[in-house]
């Protein structure tokens, strides 16, 4: 990954068409909404923003580039094992109906989970072929972010209603147009650290700006939507990044790192209503309500796991048979559609081969970032740390699509790297 000057023959070829179906994918994927008609917390939008880019990019992609996509090894193995697993575990489901169309709250039935497997293939080799289609990759997570994040800033100061969005229940908890302060703290968490990445390798200055703005904001906005999850995964992902730089940088990322920090004392100290009701929701509840309880009660199901799981999208069908009566009648009104934790739900759903495929995912991103050079380790770090720090974030949630999409964005920039054209 390279830097990109702001000149004219920087910008003189013009990408192909597919190029800017994944492009619109990355960004209209977290944004796409229905405003004030469906429920708050409706994916159904962004699964269709998903499975439309991704289907246009599969048919106007040049068969010559579609050969070579499908002609690489991790870049490759890994989406394909991704979509075997996921049609054997639609096939041998024991909740036909949702491992096709998804639940409602998440919608990853078996099309989303092919299209984002799709999607990784395509991204990777979109970056490879166009050595100038990482920073265009980078500008739209990073735009991305900027519009997600001052929508989540603008509920948080009582304007939804301005937007068209309806307001989350929990007043505590804005989610903008990703729907819940959940989702939007676990799907920021990646773009965060790309936005880190542009501002190193983009030397047009509306960009680095851009960039800047936008990280400020997404930080800011990560701490008023109240999700514990993602402020761990963002100082986790500082202490990645510390790790993997280089010394000559650390004072860029002790920089990075104070100007967080005193974002996030200036809000912690600020009397905003929001933030105090979250910090004595935090208070009445610091271990993250059913959470514990469900993980405990998910255990139940690995005595009888199937060998491909028990199907996408099952939970909301298999758990009830092993909920604990401490659980029900601690939370009687609480509907559980999935573990709270990415790991847990795929070994669940896709079963053992399914949660290797997904630490194989992740794997990769260290073995890719292994093989490059010293001189261009420096953006590869903040990706890698994005990736980790969303990982992270998905410890205590099921991803959903938006997630998805930063979970596995990193990864694809990573495999396209020159070192790793194999």
């Amino acid at each position: 990954m390279t830097a990109v000057a702001a000149s004219p023959a920087s910008e003189s070829s013009t990408p192909r068409i597919h190029v800017y179906a994944l492009l619109c994918a990355v960004v209209l994927v977290p944004l796409a909404n229905y405003p004030d008609h469906l429920v708050w917390f409706d994916i159904t939008p962004k699964v269709a923003a998903l499975l439309s880019m991704v289907g246009f990019a599969c048919f106007t992609i040049p068969s010559n580039l579609l050969f070579r996509a499908t002609n690489r090894k991790c870049a490759t193995l890994l989406p394909v094992a991704m979509i075997a697993i996921a049609v054997l575990s639609a096939t041998f489901s024991q909740a036909p109906f949702l491992s096709l169309g998804g639940s409602n709250w998440r919608r990853l039935g078996l099309p989303a989970e092919v299209a984002l497997a799709v999607f990784t293939i395509l991204q990777t080799e979109s970056a490879r072929n166009e050595p100038r289609y990482s920073i265009w990759c980078l500008r739209a997570s990073c735009v991305a972010l900027l519009i997600s994040s001052l929508a989540v800033l603008f509920e948080f100061e009582g304007m939804a209603p301005l937007l068209g969005l309806r307001e989350s229940p929990n007043a505590a908890r804005p989610g903008g147009v990703l729907g819940s302060g959940a989702a939007f703290g676990c799907y920021a968490t990646a773009p965060l650290f790309l936005c880190v990445t542009l501002w190193l390798i983009d030397q047009a200055r509306l960009w680095r700006r851009l960039a800047t703005i936008a990280g400020i904001l997404g930080f800011a906005a990560i701490l008023v939507c109240g999700t514990r999850a993602a402020v761990l995964a963002v100082f986790l992902g500082l202490l990645v990044s510390l790790a993997l730089i280089k010394r000559r940088s650390t004072r860029l990322l002790l920089g990075g790192s104070l100007v967080l920090v005193a974002a996030a004392v200036g809000l912690a100290l600020a009397y905003r209503t929001p933030l105090s009701q979250r910090f004595e929701q935090i208070r009445i509840d610091p271990w993250g309500g059913t959470r514990l309880y469900v993980w405990r009660d998910s255990m139940g199901l690995l005595s009888s796991l199937p060998p491909f799981g028990y199907g996408l999208e099952s939970f909301p069908r298999i758990y009830p048979k092993i909920q604990s009566e401490q659980t029900f009648l601690r939370w009687p009104y609480t509907s559980h559609e999935s573990a709270h934790n990415y790991l847990l739900d795929t070994l669940l759903s896709k079963g053992p081969l399914g949660l290797a495929i997904a630490l194989a995912f992740s794997a990769s991103a260290f073995f890719a970032f292994k093989k490059l050079r010293r001189e261009s380790e420096l953006p590869y770090a903040f990706c890698l740390a994005g990736h980790m720090a969303c990982l992270t974030s998905c410890m205590f949630f099921a991803a959903q699509v938006s997630t998805l999409i930063s979970l596995y964005l990193p990864v694809c920039l990573l495999w396209a790297s020159p070192e790793n054209h194999n």
